[in-house]
């Protein structure tokens, strides 16, 4: 998937990928309303954020490593007219942040921080990263108390780690594994 403010930009883009031919081409016009789009282009000039008007689980499949946050609106009151609708905000790698990496490094500080703060886990021995085009997979080899029951408190660290790790750096989670080497 291209997003684009053109037909050309996508072009130019996919040509540079070497990605083949487009299947399918959708305008901003057919999923979205004038109102929408104004709104769109003030906080694209006005705060440096793209808007897509696509919720942030579906962005997050495709886009690994970018800063994504959903943008929850209140749709007003009344009959047939509560409740919330979102849209995502999507704040490219070439935007004025300029480039980033975030290191495996920085991901092993992370899943190690959260564990210190687990009463369970006496130590973090070992932090494996691999990031792959699907997402983030994390291994994370740790000694747990003997009092604790290491089952669930592994699962408690796998969640801790997940949606920290989500969080911080805005990566697609695919997988976090929590061995257990040992009883202290």
């Amino acid at each position: 998937m291209i997003i684009g403010t053109s037909d050309e930009m996508v072009e130019r883009i996919r040509v540079r990928l070497e990605l083949p031919e487009f299947t399918e081409i959708i305008h901003i016009e057919d999923i979205t309303t004038e109102k929408e789009r104004e709104l769109a282009k003030k906080q694209r000039f006005g705060q440096g954020k793209h808007v897509v008007p696509v919720p942030s689980m579906k962005l997050k499949s495709h886009f690994s490593g970018y800063f994504v946050d959903p943008l929850r609106i209140f749709r007003g009151w009344g009959p047939g007219k509560g409740g919330f609708t979102e849209k995502s905000v999507v704040r490219p790698t070439y935007s004025y942040l300029g480039e980033f990496k975030i290191t495996d490094k920085v991901i092993s500080d992370i899943v190690e921080l959260t564990a210190k703060d687990m009463k369970d886990v006496v130590d973090v021995l070992r932090v494996i990263t691999e990031n792959k085009k699907s997402g983030l997979r994390i291994t994370v080899l740790v000694n747990m108390s003997l009092e604790s029951k290491a089952v669930e408190s592994a699962r408690q660290l796998q969640q801790q780690c997940a949606q920290i790790v989500e969080s911080m750096t805005a990566f697609n989670i695919k997988q976090i594994n929590v061995e257990i080497r040992g009883l202290a």
